[in-house]
């Protein structure tokens, strides 16, 4: 069978078509999307690994601050502990010219690991004492956070001194129990 010149540039057409549409179809649109879907599996990854790092440098940051805790006053006596609190707590009072009228200490009952013992302060004091007290106190390197606070005014004529209560809790190491 012999084509005309016609015939055979349609065939010729009709078989690129054919190849370009197979060619789409199986290998551009293919490769197309297998590009898509790793650029978006890079920046999936890219996310992943910078929140990765964000956590790597956050638990090394506080990697740093519990052993500043642990070196400068999470200690593993209870009786220590308190002690060092006391001691702190009259250093800053005096500090900042806080007179504090009562300090309770009272220790947690947890079992195991963190313990705390809350220490409820009353204290008078003006504004900018008692702001000098509060600011010692978050400064400190200790593991100590305050857990309450409260300020009432004056009950004195002149008005100026506050009353100042709040709560402090400050973690120790409790001994682990043999079994």
């Amino acid at each position: 069978m012999v084509l005309s010149k016609r015939e055979r540039m349609i065939f010729w057409i009709t078989l690129v078509l054919m190849v370009m549409l197979v060619a789409d179809r199986f290998v551009i649109n293919p490769g197309l999307e297998a590009r898509d879907s790793v650029s978006e599996e890079k920046q999936r990854l890219r996310a992943e690994v910078s929140a990765m790092r964000r956590v790597l440098k956050g638990s090394t940051t506080r990697a740093r601050q519990w052993q500043e805790m642990i070196e400068n006053g999470l200690l593993d006596d209870p009786s220590a502990a308190q002690s060092s609190m006391l001691h702190a707590l009259e250093e800053w009072s005096e500090q900042s010219r806080v007179r504090l009228t009562s300090v309770t200490p009272q220790r947690s009952t947890r079992d195991r690991g963190l313990r705390d013992i809350v220490f409820t302060i009353a204290g008078k004091g003006d504004m900018a004492s008692i702001g000098e007290f509060v600011w010692l106190i978050e400064q400190t390197s200790k593991p100590v956070k305050i857990t309450y606070l409260t300020l009432l005014g004056s009950t004195n004529a002149s008005g100026r001194d506050l009353n100042l209560t709040l709560k402090l809790s400050l973690l120790y190491l409790a001994e682990e129990e043999t079994i």
